[in-house]
């Protein structure tokens, strides 16, 4: 009919019965919001992992191989990379002397390959930072991809005498969210 207004479907409810809605309602919207933040939470936190660890595997490689920069030592840069291989996160390394020339990757490839990558990689660098020289401590970013990329500096006596670029996969990051959130649902 045309003059009905449209009735509240609680009226006809029990106040009590109100008072549980009310107050179930009010701990769902509770829940998900701590839930949300919680998620939020750890999400950063384990990114900030992944930085670090990253962070800390680029500062151990820039340490361990100055001296193989120095020289200009191939053979040194590959046998240091190759310890990557025991970060599962790690997808490539490099060692790049000042100019932006690539000495050594990890995974090995063959030169061909590394004169596109060097390029590359001197303009990362160069995206990263307006005078590559200049900084003293590893930038990073988050790519389109999802991956991290780090470039640490390589310092001897106060002088870069190369980099080390380190790209990471955040694909282990997903996983251990996704998980995370598929717990923080089956509680809620």
């Amino acid at each position: 009919p045309e003059g009905m207004t449209m009735q509240n479907p609680f009226r006809n409810l029990a106040i009590h019965t109100r008072l549980v809605l009310l107050a179930t309602g009010s701990s769902c919207v509770a829940i998900a919001i701590a839930s949300a933040g919680f998620s939020y939470f750890d999400t950063r936190t384990l990114q900030d992992a992944l930085v670090a660890q990253t962070t800390s595997d680029a500062e151990l490689l820039a340490f361990s191989g100055s001296n193989a920069l120095l020289a200009g030592d191939e053979r040194a840069a590959e046998e240091l990379l190759r310890a990557l291989s025991r970060q599962p996160d790690i997808r490539v390394g490099m060692m790049i002397d000042p100019q932006g020339e690539v000495l050594a990757t990890y995974p090995p490839m063959p030169n061909e390959d590394r004169a596109f990558i060097s390029e590359a990689a001197r303009q990362r660098a160069l995206n990263i930072s307006d005078d590559f020289a200049s900084f003293h401590s590893a930038q990073f970013r988050f790519v389109k991809d999802g991956s991290l990329e780090l470039i640490q500096p390589v310092i001897v006596s106060n002088e870069v005498v190369g980099s080390v670029y380190l790209q990471a996969s955040r694909e282990s990051l997903h996983r251990k969210i996704a998980h995370y959130r598929w717990i923080v649902a089956e509680v809620v």
